[in-house]
Protein backbone atom coordinates (compact mmCIF):
# COMPACT_ATOMS: atom_id res chain seq x y z
CA UNK A 1 0.00 0.00 0.00
CA UNK A 2 1.25 3.50 -0.82
CA UNK A 3 1.60 6.28 1.73
CA UNK A 4 0.28 8.83 -0.75
CA UNK A 5 -2.99 8.75 1.17
CA UNK A 6 -1.23 10.67 3.94
CA UNK A 7 -0.76 13.77 1.82
CA UNK A 8 -3.85 13.68 -0.38
CA UNK A 9 -6.17 16.67 -0.55
CA UNK A 10 -8.84 14.52 1.06
CA UNK A 11 -7.09 15.00 4.40
CA UNK A 12 -7.60 18.65 5.24
CA UNK A 13 -6.30 18.48 8.78
CA UNK A 14 -4.32 15.76 10.50
CA UNK A 15 -5.97 14.40 13.62
CA UNK A 16 -4.11 12.28 16.14
CA UNK A 17 -5.46 9.20 14.40
CA UNK A 18 -4.33 10.39 10.99
CA UNK A 19 -0.86 11.18 12.28
CA UNK A 20 -0.60 7.75 13.87
CA UNK A 21 -1.67 6.15 10.64
CA UNK A 22 0.84 8.07 8.56
CA UNK A 23 3.76 7.32 10.89
CA UNK A 24 2.83 3.66 11.11
CA UNK A 25 2.39 3.38 7.36
CA UNK A 26 5.76 4.99 6.73
CA UNK A 27 7.60 2.71 9.17
CA UNK A 28 5.88 -0.51 8.20
CA UNK A 29 5.13 -0.02 4.51
CA UNK A 30 6.71 -3.38 3.66
CA UNK A 31 4.22 -5.23 5.83
CA UNK A 32 0.99 -3.53 4.76
CA UNK A 33 0.13 -5.94 1.97
CA UNK A 34 -0.74 -8.61 4.52
CA UNK A 35 -2.25 -6.48 7.28
CA UNK A 36 -5.89 -5.65 7.77
CA UNK A 37 -6.76 -2.00 8.16
CA UNK A 38 -9.32 -0.68 10.64
CA UNK A 39 -11.60 2.30 10.15
CA UNK A 40 -12.56 3.65 13.58
CA UNK A 41 -15.84 5.58 13.50
CA UNK A 42 -16.81 7.81 16.41
CA UNK A 43 -20.25 8.41 17.86
CA UNK A 44 -22.55 11.42 17.63
CA UNK A 45 -21.45 14.62 19.29
CA UNK A 46 -17.83 13.45 19.36
CA UNK A 47 -14.76 13.04 17.20
CA UNK A 48 -12.10 10.40 16.87
CA UNK A 49 -9.50 12.18 18.98
CA UNK A 50 -11.73 12.38 22.06
CA UNK A 51 -13.46 9.04 21.67
CA UNK A 52 -11.01 6.58 20.11
CA UNK A 53 -7.64 7.97 21.22
CA UNK A 54 -7.32 5.77 24.34
CA UNK A 55 -8.38 2.70 22.41
CA UNK A 56 -6.03 3.32 19.50
CA UNK A 57 -3.07 3.87 21.81
CA UNK A 58 -3.84 0.53 23.44
CA UNK A 59 -4.27 -1.33 20.15
CA UNK A 60 -1.36 -0.04 18.06
CA UNK A 61 0.85 -2.87 19.28
CA UNK A 62 -1.36 -5.28 17.37
CA UNK A 63 -0.30 -3.73 14.04
CA UNK A 64 -3.78 -2.67 13.05
CA UNK A 65 -3.60 0.71 11.36
CA UNK A 66 -6.15 3.24 12.55
CA UNK A 67 -7.90 5.69 10.31
CA UNK A 68 -10.82 7.96 10.98
CA UNK A 69 -12.60 10.86 9.35
CA UNK A 70 -13.60 13.44 11.94
CA UNK A 71 -17.18 14.39 11.16
CA UNK A 72 -17.86 16.17 14.45
CA UNK A 73 -18.53 19.43 12.64
CA UNK A 74 -20.54 17.72 9.92
CA UNK A 75 -22.73 15.01 11.39
CA UNK A 76 -24.91 17.40 13.36
CA UNK A 77 -26.08 19.00 10.11
CA UNK A 78 -26.85 15.78 8.27
CA UNK A 79 -28.84 12.63 8.63
CA UNK A 80 -26.97 9.54 9.61
CA UNK A 81 -27.37 8.05 6.15
CA UNK A 82 -25.21 10.90 4.82
CA UNK A 83 -22.72 10.34 7.62
CA UNK A 84 -22.35 6.82 6.23
CA UNK A 85 -20.92 8.25 3.01
CA UNK A 86 -17.96 9.66 4.95
CA UNK A 87 -17.27 6.24 6.43
CA UNK A 88 -17.40 4.85 2.91
CA UNK A 89 -15.03 7.51 1.55
CA UNK A 90 -12.49 6.92 4.31
CA UNK A 91 -11.98 3.22 3.76
CA UNK A 92 -8.19 2.88 3.83
CA UNK A 93 -8.19 -0.10 1.56
CA UNK A 94 -10.53 -2.72 0.23
CA UNK A 95 -11.34 -5.31 2.90
CA UNK A 96 -10.90 -2.91 5.82
CA UNK A 97 -12.48 -3.67 9.19
CA UNK A 98 -15.08 -1.15 10.34
CA UNK A 99 -15.08 -0.42 14.08
CA UNK A 100 -17.96 1.79 15.20
CA UNK A 101 -18.90 3.21 18.59
CA UNK A 102 -22.47 4.27 19.43
CA UNK A 103 -24.09 5.90 16.38
CA UNK A 104 -20.81 5.34 14.54
CA UNK A 105 -21.72 1.65 14.61
CA UNK A 106 -25.01 2.40 12.84
CA UNK A 107 -23.21 4.46 10.19
CA UNK A 108 -20.68 1.63 9.78
CA UNK A 109 -23.43 -0.97 9.44
CA UNK A 110 -25.01 1.20 6.76
CA UNK A 111 -21.67 1.53 4.95
CA UNK A 112 -21.24 -2.25 4.61
CA UNK A 113 -23.71 -2.34 1.74
CA UNK A 114 -21.53 0.05 -0.27
CA UNK A 115 -18.02 -1.16 0.57
CA UNK A 116 -16.22 -4.50 0.70
CA UNK A 117 -15.59 -4.61 4.46
CA UNK A 118 -13.64 -7.50 5.97
CA UNK A 119 -15.69 -7.23 9.12
CA UNK A 120 -17.80 -5.02 11.36
CA UNK A 121 -17.20 -4.47 15.09
CA UNK A 122 -19.60 -2.28 17.08
CA UNK A 123 -19.55 -1.13 20.69
CA UNK A 124 -22.69 0.12 22.46
CA UNK A 125 -24.36 0.89 19.13
CA UNK A 126 -28.13 1.33 18.76
CA UNK A 127 -28.23 -1.06 15.81
CA UNK A 128 -32.00 -1.46 15.83
CA UNK A 129 -32.88 2.10 16.80
CA UNK A 130 -32.81 4.63 19.64
CA UNK A 131 -36.07 4.79 21.64
CA UNK A 132 -34.89 7.97 23.38
CA UNK A 133 -35.24 10.11 20.25
CA UNK A 134 -39.00 9.62 20.42
CA UNK A 135 -39.05 11.34 23.82
CA UNK A 136 -37.31 14.54 22.66
CA UNK A 137 -40.52 16.64 22.25
CA UNK A 138 -41.89 15.47 25.63
CA UNK A 139 -38.54 16.01 27.34
CA UNK A 140 -38.34 19.55 26.01
CA UNK A 141 -41.80 20.28 27.45
CA UNK A 142 -40.77 18.72 30.78
CA UNK A 143 -37.69 20.93 31.03
CA UNK A 144 -39.80 24.01 30.25
CA UNK A 145 -42.30 22.96 32.93
CA UNK A 146 -39.57 22.57 35.55
CA UNK A 147 -38.14 25.99 34.70
CA UNK A 148 -41.62 27.51 35.00
CA UNK A 149 -42.21 25.96 38.43
CA UNK A 150 -38.89 27.25 39.73
CA UNK A 151 -39.86 30.70 38.55
CA UNK A 152 -43.23 30.45 40.36
CA UNK A 153 -41.67 29.44 43.68
CA UNK A 154 -39.34 32.43 43.68
CA UNK A 155 -41.66 34.91 41.97
CA UNK A 156 -43.00 36.24 45.28
CA UNK A 157 -40.76 38.18 47.63
CA UNK A 158 -40.15 36.40 50.94
CA UNK A 159 -41.78 39.26 52.87
CA UNK A 160 -45.00 39.05 50.88
CA UNK A 161 -44.91 35.25 51.07
CA UNK A 162 -44.59 35.30 54.87
CA UNK A 163 -47.36 37.90 55.26
CA UNK A 164 -49.78 35.54 53.53
CA UNK A 165 -49.09 32.73 56.02
CA UNK A 166 -50.54 32.13 59.45
CA UNK A 167 -47.87 32.95 62.00
CA UNK A 168 -44.62 31.33 63.03
CA UNK A 169 -45.40 27.78 61.90
CA UNK A 170 -46.01 28.96 58.35
CA UNK A 171 -42.79 30.99 58.38
CA UNK A 172 -40.79 27.97 59.52
CA UNK A 173 -42.32 25.79 56.82
CA UNK A 174 -41.57 28.42 54.19
CA UNK A 175 -37.90 28.63 55.13
CA UNK A 176 -37.75 24.84 55.24
CA UNK A 177 -39.17 24.63 51.72
CA UNK A 178 -36.78 27.24 50.33
CA UNK A 179 -33.78 25.70 52.09
CA UNK A 180 -34.61 22.22 50.77
CA UNK A 181 -34.98 23.55 47.24
CA UNK A 182 -31.73 25.48 47.51
CA UNK A 183 -29.96 22.29 48.61
CA UNK A 184 -31.28 20.21 45.74
CA UNK A 185 -32.42 22.21 42.75
CA UNK A 186 -29.01 23.59 41.78
CA UNK A 187 -27.62 20.10 41.12
CA UNK A 188 -30.91 18.95 39.66
CA UNK A 189 -31.09 21.82 37.20
CA UNK A 190 -27.43 21.34 36.31
CA UNK A 191 -28.21 17.72 35.43
CA UNK A 192 -31.29 18.67 33.44
CA UNK A 193 -29.41 21.33 31.50
CA UNK A 194 -26.63 18.86 30.75
CA UNK A 195 -29.16 16.29 29.58
CA UNK A 196 -30.93 18.88 27.47
CA UNK A 197 -27.75 20.16 25.86
CA UNK A 198 -25.79 16.99 25.27
CA UNK A 199 -28.33 14.29 24.62
CA UNK A 200 -31.28 16.24 23.25
CA UNK A 201 -29.25 18.73 21.23
CA UNK A 202 -25.71 17.57 20.49
CA UNK A 203 -26.16 13.80 20.41
CA UNK A 204 -29.72 13.54 19.11
CA UNK A 205 -30.67 16.69 17.17
CA UNK A 206 -34.21 16.87 15.87
CA UNK A 207 -33.51 15.57 12.36
CA UNK A 208 -32.31 12.24 13.82
CA UNK A 209 -35.91 11.67 14.86
CA UNK A 210 -36.64 10.64 11.26
CA UNK A 211 -33.94 7.98 10.95
CA UNK A 212 -33.35 6.55 14.41
CA UNK A 213 -36.60 5.46 16.10
CA UNK A 214 -36.96 1.67 16.25
CA UNK A 215 -38.95 0.48 13.27
CA UNK A 216 -38.14 3.51 11.10
CA UNK A 217 -37.74 2.87 7.39
CA UNK A 218 -34.03 3.67 7.67
CA UNK A 219 -33.39 1.27 10.56
CA UNK A 220 -35.41 -1.47 8.85
CA UNK A 221 -33.41 -1.03 5.64
CA UNK A 222 -30.00 -1.70 7.26
CA UNK A 223 -28.25 -4.89 6.09
CA UNK A 224 -28.22 -8.03 8.22
CA UNK A 225 -25.99 -10.33 6.17
CA UNK A 226 -22.66 -8.76 7.09
CA UNK A 227 -19.64 -11.10 7.04
CA UNK A 228 -17.66 -11.20 10.28
CA UNK A 229 -19.99 -8.90 12.18
CA UNK A 230 -19.39 -8.64 15.93
CA UNK A 231 -21.42 -6.63 18.41
CA UNK A 232 -20.59 -5.83 22.03
CA UNK A 233 -23.65 -5.00 24.11
CA UNK A 234 -22.82 -3.15 27.33
CA UNK A 235 -25.04 -3.41 30.39
CA UNK A 236 -24.53 -1.39 33.55
CA UNK A 237 -25.04 -2.84 36.98
CA UNK A 238 -28.68 -2.49 38.11
CA UNK A 239 -28.19 0.78 40.00
CA UNK A 240 -31.41 2.34 41.25
CA UNK A 241 -30.63 5.97 40.40
CA UNK A 242 -27.08 6.01 39.11
CA UNK A 243 -27.59 5.39 35.40
CA UNK A 244 -28.57 8.81 34.04
CA UNK A 245 -26.31 10.70 36.45
CA UNK A 246 -23.29 8.57 35.55
CA UNK A 247 -23.90 9.39 31.89
CA UNK A 248 -23.89 13.15 32.24
CA UNK A 249 -21.24 13.68 34.93
CA UNK A 250 -17.79 12.56 36.02
CA UNK A 251 -19.32 10.54 38.85
CA UNK A 252 -18.68 6.83 39.13
CA UNK A 253 -21.75 4.61 39.11
CA UNK A 254 -21.60 4.27 42.88
CA UNK A 255 -21.24 8.04 43.37
CA UNK A 256 -24.05 8.67 40.90
CA UNK A 257 -26.28 6.26 42.77
CA UNK A 258 -25.61 8.15 46.01
CA UNK A 259 -26.35 11.46 44.29
CA UNK A 260 -29.57 10.05 42.90
CA UNK A 261 -30.64 8.99 46.39
CA UNK A 262 -29.86 12.53 47.61
CA UNK A 263 -32.20 13.97 44.98
CA UNK A 264 -34.94 11.60 46.10
CA UNK A 265 -34.33 12.52 49.75
CA UNK A 266 -34.54 16.25 49.11
CA UNK A 267 -37.59 15.70 46.95
CA UNK A 268 -39.34 14.02 49.88
CA UNK A 269 -38.36 16.93 52.15
CA UNK A 270 -39.69 19.50 49.68
CA UNK A 271 -42.91 17.48 49.30
CA UNK A 272 -43.45 17.42 53.07
CA UNK A 273 -42.96 21.19 53.48
CA UNK A 274 -45.17 21.94 50.46
CA UNK A 275 -47.94 19.72 51.82
CA UNK A 276 -47.92 21.37 55.25
CA UNK A 277 -47.65 24.89 53.82
CA UNK A 278 -50.96 24.65 52.00
CA UNK A 279 -52.73 24.55 55.39
CA UNK A 280 -50.96 27.69 56.60
CA UNK A 281 -52.19 30.09 53.93
CA UNK A 282 -54.27 33.07 55.06
CA UNK A 283 -56.91 33.09 52.37
CA UNK A 284 -57.95 36.65 53.31
CA UNK A 285 -54.56 37.99 52.27
CA UNK A 286 -54.21 39.61 48.87
CA UNK A 287 -51.28 37.35 47.93
CA UNK A 288 -52.94 34.14 49.09
CA UNK A 289 -53.60 32.70 45.65
CA UNK A 290 -50.14 33.61 44.37
CA UNK A 291 -48.63 31.90 47.41
CA UNK A 292 -50.82 28.85 46.85
CA UNK A 293 -49.62 28.69 43.23
CA UNK A 294 -46.01 28.86 44.43
CA UNK A 295 -46.61 26.06 46.96
CA UNK A 296 -48.16 23.87 44.25
CA UNK A 297 -45.12 24.55 42.07
CA UNK A 298 -42.91 23.43 44.96
CA UNK A 299 -44.87 20.18 45.20
CA UNK A 300 -44.35 19.55 41.47
CA UNK A 301 -40.63 20.23 41.83
CA UNK A 302 -40.54 17.66 44.63
CA UNK A 303 -42.06 15.10 42.27
CA UNK A 304 -39.46 15.95 39.61
CA UNK A 305 -36.65 15.42 42.10
CA UNK A 306 -37.99 12.05 43.18
CA UNK A 307 -38.65 10.86 39.62
CA UNK A 308 -35.52 12.09 37.83
CA UNK A 309 -34.20 8.57 37.16
CA UNK A 310 -37.63 7.31 36.11
CA UNK A 311 -38.00 10.12 33.57
CA UNK A 312 -34.69 9.18 32.00
CA UNK A 313 -35.22 5.43 32.10
CA UNK A 314 -38.61 5.78 30.46
CA UNK A 315 -37.07 7.66 27.54
CA UNK A 316 -34.23 5.17 27.19
CA UNK A 317 -36.47 2.12 27.38
CA UNK A 318 -39.45 3.10 25.27
CA UNK A 319 -39.37 6.78 24.33
CA UNK A 320 -41.85 7.68 27.08
CA UNK A 321 -40.89 10.37 29.56
CA UNK A 322 -41.77 8.23 32.58
CA UNK A 323 -40.82 4.57 33.10
CA UNK A 324 -39.05 2.02 35.25
CA UNK A 325 -35.30 1.46 35.52
CA UNK A 326 -35.52 -2.31 35.77
CA UNK A 327 -34.45 -3.13 32.22
CA UNK A 328 -31.00 -3.82 30.82
CA UNK A 329 -29.11 -0.91 29.21
CA UNK A 330 -25.87 1.04 29.33
CA UNK A 331 -27.83 4.04 30.58
CA UNK A 332 -28.56 5.31 27.08
CA UNK A 333 -29.08 2.35 24.71
CA UNK A 334 -31.13 -0.70 25.74
CA UNK A 335 -29.02 -3.86 25.60
CA UNK A 336 -31.54 -5.47 23.26
CA UNK A 337 -30.97 -2.63 20.74
CA UNK A 338 -27.19 -3.07 20.63
CA UNK A 339 -27.15 -6.05 18.27
CA UNK A 340 -28.96 -7.27 15.17
CA UNK A 341 -29.99 -10.58 13.65
CA UNK A 342 -27.00 -12.06 11.87
CA UNK A 343 -24.31 -10.62 14.15
CA UNK A 344 -22.26 -12.53 16.71
CA UNK A 345 -23.00 -10.82 20.00
CA UNK A 346 -21.21 -10.67 23.33
CA UNK A 347 -22.62 -9.12 26.47
CA UNK A 348 -20.47 -7.11 28.90
CA UNK A 349 -22.35 -7.34 32.18
CA UNK A 350 -21.79 -4.66 34.84
CA UNK A 351 -20.05 -2.51 32.26
CA UNK A 352 -19.58 1.28 32.23
CA UNK A 353 -22.08 3.98 31.37
CA UNK A 354 -22.45 4.60 27.63
CA UNK A 355 -20.38 7.78 27.56
CA UNK A 356 -17.43 6.02 29.26
CA UNK A 357 -17.26 2.82 27.23
CA UNK A 358 -14.19 3.70 25.16
CA UNK A 359 -12.09 4.36 28.25
CA UNK A 360 -12.99 1.02 29.82
CA UNK A 361 -10.28 -1.65 29.76
CA UNK A 362 -12.74 -4.52 29.26
CA UNK A 363 -14.31 -2.83 26.25
CA UNK A 364 -10.97 -2.05 24.64
CA UNK A 365 -9.75 -5.58 25.29
CA UNK A 366 -12.81 -6.88 23.46
CA UNK A 367 -12.16 -4.62 20.47
CA UNK A 368 -8.52 -5.70 20.31
CA UNK A 369 -9.46 -9.37 20.55
CA UNK A 370 -12.00 -9.12 17.73
CA UNK A 371 -9.62 -7.13 15.54
CA UNK A 372 -7.01 -9.87 15.99
CA UNK A 373 -9.56 -12.51 14.99
CA UNK A 374 -10.05 -10.67 11.72
CA UNK A 375 -6.36 -9.72 11.13
CA UNK A 376 -4.17 -12.58 9.85
CA UNK A 377 -0.90 -11.09 11.08
CA UNK A 378 -2.16 -9.71 14.39
CA UNK A 379 0.05 -10.31 17.41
Amino acid sequence: MSTARCTSSRVKSLSILTALFCMAATRANAQTDTLRHAVFVHGAGGYNMNQWDYAITSLLGDFVFPWGHDVSNIENTMRIRQWRSYVQDDMVADSSILVGYSLGGVASRDATRYVNAAGLITVGSPLTGVPLVSSIPSAALLIDSIAGDISRVYSIGYGEFLEALNGGLGEGLYWGLVSALDNSMYNFISYMVEVGYYFLDAAFPAYYQTDLPPGSSYIDSLPTSIPNSRTLTVRMYPGHYGGPLALISDLTLEEADDEGENLVYWGSVVAAFAYDLQFQIDWEHEHAYAVHSAVEAGARLAAHLMNFASYWCGGVESGNVFGSCGFSSDGLIPTARQTFTGATNENLINGPAHTKELTNASVISYVGEKLCELSPTCG
